[in-house]
């Protein structure tokens, strides 16, 4: 047993142990929009009358980390969201079902997720062409 484990440690000590890891910046914008004429349809539920769009970019690093055969780690363990909305009024009953859909578009519980530690949260509301910016 001792001479095996001379033979293994002479054979393995001059080489070098590497990993295969990919840093990923974890970064979304997500747009939310009215629909065309729907703005002041307020008969229709709220996610009706708009459009929630994402940039494909952080999709498309979410979709080669999965791919990727190495190790991936979360920069810093954080995860930036920026939302643009032009809503500016909503009934508070819909707020829960705009934040579901925004965190299914945004893929949130995402598996690569699971270890991360905070969350940015940029909202840019457009208000009366004012811009409001709220950071979590």
């Amino acid at each position: 047993m001792a001479e095996t484990c001379r033979s293994l440690y002479w054979l393995i000590s001059e080489d070098k142990i590497g990993r295969d890891i990919m840093w990923l910046d974890d970064d979304h914008d997500l747009t939310i929009k009215f629909k065309w004429g729907l703005k002041n349809a307020f008969e229709l539920l709220l996610l009706e009358r708009v459009n929630i769009t994402k940039e494909n970019y952080g999709c498309m690093k979410l979709e080669e980390q999965s791919r990727y055969y190495g190790e991936t780690i979360i920069n810093k363990n954080q995860i930036f969201f920026k939302i643009k909305s032009s809503i500016e009024t909503y009934i508070p009953e819909e707020s829960i079902s705009l934040a579901q859909k925004m965190a299914e578009e945004l893929m949130i519980n995402h598996q690569s997720r699971r270890d991360v530690e905070t969350l940015h949260l940029k909202m840019n509301a457009i208000v009366s062409n004012v811009h409001y910016y709220l950071n979590v």
